[in-house]
């Protein structure tokens, strides 16, 4: 699968959250509707794509030239790179505030009619800092339909048996995924630092990390 092999060359993922996201997105309904918050090396969204062919991805960034950091472009080398055509057709790239677009998701020109009243899943990859982290949970779970999956990547990373990752961390994100989503939307699973949650579910057992 080329998207262990990018999640290998980029180190945006690790092999074991692929895997996650791909049982994740093979486990929505028919004609899929995805939105992945950070576009990064372009790893998630090749995963979610490769998994199911009539999935429908919009992907979010700042960022949108080359970046060391990954963007928007790097995004669209790798799908094309290491996918196809046809999935880069089935992904609509949106420059902008992820929060912003999550909080105009039904009215935005870049999202097609059919797909503003059935989201599915979203992967919040975006800014790390707590108030962004907060900003996008808290504009994008009113557009999931019920029983949706929000996931959330680099949450309590600091666990991981990484020495680089013990010493950052990303405590904001933590933050936010506890105050927002532990407890109060049913836990459905997790791989090293990627958290899922179905939307109106409470309760379920808490993350083992």
């Amino acid at each position: 699968m080329n998207a262990y092999r990018l999640a290998e060359n980029s180190g945006y993922l690790y092999k074991d959250e692929v895997s996650f996201l791909m049982h994740l997105v093979s486990g929505l309904p028919t004609n899929c509707v995805i939105v992945n918050i950070g576009a990064g090396a372009g790893t998630s969204a090749l995963t979610m794509l490769s998994v199911r062919v009539d999935s429908y991805l919009y992907s979010v960034d700042i960022q949108a030239g080359d970046s060391p950091y990954g963007s928007l472009s790097v995004e669209r080398k790798n799908v094309l790179g290491f996918g196809s055509l046809h999935m880069y057709e089935r992904l609509v790239q949106v420059h902008g505030d992820s929060a912003e677009f999550g909080r105009e998701w039904k009215t935005h020109k870049s999202v097609r009619e059919d797909d503003r009243e059935r989201l599915h899943m979203v992967f919040v990859d975006g800014n790390h800092s707590y108030e962004g982290c907060k900003a996008d949970i808290e504009a994008w779970l009113p557009n999931l339909v019920e029983g949706g999956i929000i996931a959330v990547h680099d949450y309590e990373k600091h666990k991981l048996d990484d020495p680089v990752q013990k010493i950052k961390g990303w405590g904001g994100v933590d933050k936010a995924v506890d105050e927002l989503l532990l407890g109060m939307h049913r836990f459905v699973g997790g791989a090293d630092s990627i958290v899922a949650f179905r939307k109106g579910g409470a309760g379920g057992h808490s993350p083992p990390l």
